[in-house]
């Protein structure tokens, strides 16, 4: 299961966070509308919270809490992709995209890169620590970009 957007509730008050590289506590975290609202040690005034605005959040790896069975989208970098069905080998992941409605992961081939929904009913079995990722791609996906692409 990939973590969602309610991950907000595992950061506790008292976290190490860094925002552009600059190091702060946390001191709490709320969603708000389509947003985290956070508040941090030494940010005392909308100016200085304006100042951070769009910037990038950050947490150590190390701090971030999971349950059996969740991953962070970093954690899929570098997963081999395998059909389920053939064991045939699409390619690796080099990265994700979030288009607002679904996650894709970006799967680097010989020729373009393949674009695969981060779905359940496409990829069917995701061990991150063993670098693996099951898929059963649709019928025509992989070839949507590449003619030579197995099936």
């Amino acid at each position: 299961m990939i973590l969602d957007r309610t991950v907000h509730r595992r950061y506790t008050p008292g976290l190490s966070v860094q925002v552009d590289a600059r190091p702060y506590r946390l001191l709490s975290l709320r969603p708000h509308q389509d947003r985290a609202l956070l508040q941090l040690e030494g940010i005392s005034n909308i100016e200085q919270a304006e100042a951070l605005r769009g910037g990038e959040l950050s947490v150590a790896r190390a701090d971030v809490a999971l349950e059996p069975g969740e991953y962070l989208l970093q954690d899929l970098i570098g997963c081999d992709v395998i059909d389920h069905v053939s064991g045939h080998l699409y390619g690796e992941v080099d990265e994700w995209q979030e288009t607002g409605l679904q996650t894709l992961l970006e799967v680097r081939t010989p020729a373009v890169p393949l674009l695969i929904p981060l779905v359940p009913a496409i990829c069917v079995e995701i061990r991150p620590a063993d670098r693996l990722i099951r898929v059963t791609l649709p019928e025509g996906l992989a070839q949507l970009n590449d003619s030579t692409a197995a099936p």
